[in-house]
């Protein structure tokens, strides 16, 4: 397993610091700071530290720009939210309006016994999360 720490790419001349891990299994992996900002827009930063804050509507807008630049293989955006109940309808609603059919939301039936395969999820991008309440949004934005 290759992984390289502190990837720096460039977003309108500011500067995103993220964690890339690529597993060599067609996929990259960015571990993505949420935080509560003004104007009810959630940012994006390395928390209790000096880096700077991006906001987070930017970084879904740039995953969609040049997310598949090099590769058509999936991007996985794995959250670590810190936000608040409203800040958190907001990066539903910014994931599903900027990513559009990019944005992977097909169910996973329970009784699958095989998850789908980098070739099936090339051009995608999915959401890996652990607060439940994101979650429930985000399924409640995309099938009400």
């Amino acid at each position: 397993m290759n992984s390289m720490n502190l990837n720096i790419f460039p977003l309108q001349f500011q500067f995103i610091q993220c964690s890339l891990i690529n597993f060599n299994f067609n996929y990259d992996l960015f571990t993505v700071d949420c935080w509560d900002g003004s104007n009810n827009q959630p940012i994006i930063y390395h928390g209790h530290t000096l880096t700077s804050k991006v906001l987070f509507k930017d970084v879904i807008q740039a995953v969609h720009d040049y997310g598949f630049y090099a590769s058509q293989y999936p991007v996985i955006l794995s959250f670590e939210n810190h936000c608040s109940v409203d800040q958190q309808k907001v990066m539903a609603n910014h994931l599903i309006n900027i990513l559009g059919n990019k944005l992977y939301t097909a169910a996973v039936p329970d009784n699958e016994s095989q998850l789908p395969s980098p070739e099936d999820l090339k051009g995608y991008v999915l959401v890996k999360v652990r607060k439940e309440i994101l979650v429930q949004l985000y399924k409640n934005l995309l099938f009400d």
